[in-house]
């Protein structure tokens, strides 16, 4: 081999050699990202699931709210449903006898 043909080798050595230092450098950072991805789709998911947790108290607070502002119509809806109880109760007892 030439003086030349061996610098040439020596230089395709060495950018083969880049190349797989390279190669190697952005696996690491692509596992990196998919790492980081996976983090950021658990805490997504976490505060996706905490949001529907509060959408449901503030509903629910809000069912509540109304309830308390019509006290009146609290009342009289919860003596209906003790009427209905009461007749419930009676039919059962006239079904045991």
């Amino acid at each position: 081999m030439s003086t030349n043909d061996q610098n040439l080798l020596v230089v395709f050595e060495d950018c083969v050699h880049d190349l797989t230092k390279l190669c190697n450098e952005r696996k690491r950072h692509i596992e990196d990202l998919e790492a980081s991805l996976k983090e950021k789709d658990e805490k997504i998911q976490q505060s996706e699931l905490m949001l529907a947790a509060i959408n449901t108290k503030y509903t629910n607070l809000l069912t509540a709210r109304r309830l308390a502002e019509d006290k009146e119509a609290f009342q009289q809806a919860r003596k209906r449903v003790n009427k209905l109880v009461r007749e419930v109760d009676l039919c059962i007892a006239l079904l045991n006898e």
